[in-house]
């Protein structure tokens, strides 16, 4: 009936994520907006990028884009 997500979220200017060099990753200016571009793996598994082999043929590098090229 109800359900609960558990986000973690990191500020990328904070000097202790800077610092740390497992997570300073996020403060790359090329993983700004990786929401909107569907980086995340929830985004990912949306665009079915989870499959591999037979049936995923036409899901990369976008299923628009395998459309336009029939």
């Amino acid at each position: 009936r109800f359900k609960w997500f558990e986000v973690i979220l990191v500020d990328p200017h904070h000097p202790a994520i800077k610092s740390d060099k497992d997570i300073n990753w996020i403060c790359n200016p090329s993983q700004r907006g990786r929401v909107f571009r569907g980086l995340t793996p929830a985004g990912r598994k949306s665009r079915g990028l989870t499959r591999k082999g037979k049936g995923a043929e036409k899901v990369r590098p976008s299923r628009k884009a395998a459309m336009k090229k029939d």
